[in-house]
């Protein structure tokens, strides 16, 4: 079973401090890219968010036109403040009657490991996850069931957080260059070593599961899928200009970006 970190009390509310849960997808600024990506989304495209969280995708991706999104997570605590930001947030109206999040989207508490309810059915078009998969440990299985339950030339979308970022078995940390603070170095170290992580990131004894960048694609090439698309994201110049935190995001990259198509 995968660890069900999102329930702690002490994650959940340190989680609700981060831009992303207080701002959305305005407060990811990967997301701009990842949109990018995206395929075409209208009242015909059925949608799965695997980690939904607190439901922004899900909410996006009903005002990009869809009509049918399944959000799914491991976390009770999550899934209720989904529901909950379903209900507070406005959708607007539509063809003349009143529209609401809560009546387009679903949600289900299921362990992504133990999946059941998408598995073999090939209902989804697409089928898209946020830093989700570092946290499981039988991804081939995984994507054997996120592949089953694609329509033919259905995407796969997701993140995780870069190899390089996940890799070292210390904590991670940044290095002064010949002791200058301005100059910043990212160490690199057991990156072949792939497997559990002990992280204290927004609560003591987070498990995830460190994977090389190859790992990914030939899992996803034996599972059946096409690579279409590859990113080892960083903020853009106008990003850092707007928020110059993220100027730092370009000595290393934290986020991985793929983007597959089932055959």
């Amino acid at each position: 079973m995968s660890q069900n970190i999102y329930d702690d009390e002490t994650f959940f509310n340190n989680y609700a401090k981060l831009p992303r849960s207080i701002n959305g997808l305005q407060g990811a600024p990967e997301f701009e890219y990842l949109k990018s990506l995206l395929p075409p989304i209208n009242s015909e495209t059925s949608i799965v968010d695997l980690g939904c969280g607190y439901g922004w995708f899900c909410r996006e991706a009903i005002k990009m036109g869809s009509k049918s999104v399944l959000g799914i997570d491991i976390s009770k605590k999550m899934i209720n403040k989904a529901k909950e930001l379903d209900t507070t947030l406005d959708l607007g109206s539509g063809d003349g009657e009143s529209q609401s999040f809560s009546k387009l989207i679903k949600y289900e508490i299921q362990d992504l490991e133990k999946l059941t309810s998408i598995t073999d059915n090939q209902s989804f078009d697409l089928a898209y996850s946020v830093f989700v998969f570092h946290y499981l440990l039988d991804l081939e299985g995984f994507l054997r069931k996120v592949y089953s339950s694609l329509k033919k030339g259905g995407t796969l979308l997701f993140t995780v957080e870069h190899p390089i970022y996940s890799c070292s078995k210390y904590t991670n940390y940044w290095i002064d260059y010949q002791n200058n603070a301005e100059e910043k170095i990212w160490p690199v170290s057991h990156y072949s070593f792939e497997g559990e992580r002990i992280s204290n990131w927004l609560a003591d004894g987070v498990k995830k599961q460190h994977r090389s960048i190859g790992t990914y694609i030939n899992t996803l090439i034996n599972t059946g899928f096409t690579i279409s698309h590859l990113n080892e994201w960083s903020p853009t110049d106008q990003q850092i200009k707007n928020n110059p935190s993220l100027l730092i995001e370009k000595e290393r990259p934290m986020i991985l970006i793929i983007k597959a198509i089932k055959n």
